[in-house]
């Protein structure tokens, strides 16, 4: 990809867009109602506690008792004395600590974002693709590699292999390339090794992956494709399991669900 002068038709690429838009296209594209989900705001706050939690450590403060950092960093909400919700935020807190000390993790940074100039499509002349993301912790190895880990609070991990699979780990790897392009203390400090991990600190497991040459440019083929087909406008609806939770299928206006109307297989 090539940096181009703003005025070709730029397309933001996300990595949550980029998995979206591999499954289905029309369905990553299109408005959802997840905005008012209990575990959206749970995972939301327990991103913001986990936020606090490593702010202090960078700056030399004292860690919070987990139940402390729970009262005094969750906003005033009718789940917030949810017994549920203090379960998983404490098991969130206790997990992440232990996981940066048992990987020998140095704390480089909380919640970054980073986001490219705009880069011209290869095959194309006016189309451009900008990458923009936030990491939830930006961490050193003691060999110098950069590891960058995505916190999830739900309890669906992949495996390393679908992990490097996952277009998402492309663009969060990009992502730390340009971190490093933009940020001298960091480059200082890591080397260009960069390592994308899933974690559920709640249940002590995670997934890594250090992208390998090829498995990088199968990576950047599919944002291109997903890139060009936006452009394009050429939504692509695939069925899927996550039909189920998609409001064109709920709609019944789902082109991949021609044959609902009818009743019969096409059925749920």
């Amino acid at each position: 990809m090539v940096v181009v002068p703003l005025a070709a038709r730029a397309h933001k690429m996300t990595p949550r867009l980029a998995d979206a838009a591999q499954e289905c296209l029309l369905r990553a594209i299109t408005p959802s109602n997840s905005e008012g989900s209990q575990a959206l705001a749970w995972g939301n706050a327990i991103h913001t506690l986990l936020k606090i939690d490593m702010r202090r450590q960078l700056a030399g403060q004292a860690p919070l008792a987990p139940d402390d950092l729970i009262v005094r960093g969750t906003p005033r909400a009718p789940w917030r004395d949810d017994p549920d919700y203090f379960k998983l935020a404490h098991a969130c807190i206790i997990g992440m600590r232990a996981y940066l000390d048992e990987e020998e993790l140095e704390v480089l940074r909380a919640e970054e974002f980073v986001r490219t100039r705009p880069r011209r499509v290869t095959g194309t002349t006016d189309v451009a693709v900008v990458l923009s993301g936030r990491f939830d912790l930006v961490c050193r190895r003691p060999d110098g590699r950069l590891v960058l880990p995505d916190m999830k609070t739900g309890n669906r991990l992949p495996s390393d292999m679908e992990l490097a699979a996952l277009p998402s780990t492309t663009i969060y790897t990009l992502l730390g390339e340009e971190l490093r392009r933009q940020d001298a203390a960091i480059r200082e400090r890591t080397t260009d090794s960069i390592e994308i991990v899933h974690i559920l600190p709640h249940l002590a497991a995670c997934s890594s992956v250090a992208l390998r040459p090829d498995e990088l440019d199968a990576g950047r083929d599919a944002v291109r494709a997903a890139v060009i087909a936006i452009d394009r406008e050429e939504y692509t609806a695939i069925r899927g399991e996550w039909c189920a939770h998609c409001p064109i299928y709920a709609a019944n206006t789902c082109p991949a669900w021609t044959m609902r109307q009818g009743g019969g297989s096409e059925n749920f």
